[in-house]
């Protein structure tokens, strides 16, 4: 037999024997319901710049690349409105990854803030760029959603708005009288 035989045999009898359980931890998607009632702030925006982020420890000031991103807000879904807002992208994420801000493009941000900063709720998952078209259905779901949970505050959402909303383009949006899937 051949070398790469007998290794590849060996391999395959490794593998087979009783030991630890590899276990991989991915990270859930950040539903659409959660990234609503996380918000205090759900903007569509213009990035104007994006700017260094000084910060001072212990007399020493460092500063970080890009980590500010300068946003002219054009509407606002939830939350009191502002003309500009100023992010805090924290790109010394790993996974899920940070929030993406590209400069000159319009962007639909689920924001909170936190010790008197904004910053993006479930990062990647809440700074999106959809087009034209889906910005309507976003808008159209981030409104019920939030009606929902002021109305409803412990009411089951809808179906749609429980599955992660990159899926929200793969599932018919239901006619205004059709009800809940989950009422149906």
């Amino acid at each position: 037999m051949h070398r790469t035989t007998i290794s590849t045999l060996l391999i395959a009898a490794l593998l087979m024997l009783p030991g630890g359980k590899l276990v991989a931890y991915p990270i859930s998607p950040v539903t659409l319901w959660e990234l609503v009632s996380q918000s205090d702030q759900i903007i569509v925006a213009r990035v104007t710049a994006l700017c260094d982020l000084k910060v001072t420890i212990d007399g020493d000031t460092i500063r970080l690349k890009n980590e500010i991103a300068i946003l002219e807000v054009l509407e606002t879904w939830k939350g009191k409105p502002l003309k500009r807002i100023e992010v805090v992208i924290g790109s010394d994420e790993i996974c899920p990854a940070p929030a993406v801000y590209v400069k000159d493009k319009t962007v639909l941000a689920f924001l909170q803030k936190r010790y008197n900063k904004w910053n993006t709720c479930g990062l990647s998952y809440g700074s999106l760029y959809p087009g034209r078209e889906d910005l309507e259905v976003f808008r159209d779901r981030v409104k019920v959603i939030a009606t929902n949970l002021i109305s409803k505050p412990v009411a089951t959402p809808d179906l749609r708005d429980r599955l992660p909303f990159r899926s929200l383009f793969v599932i018919p949006r239901l006619a205004p009288d059709a009800g809940s899937l989950l009422n149906a």
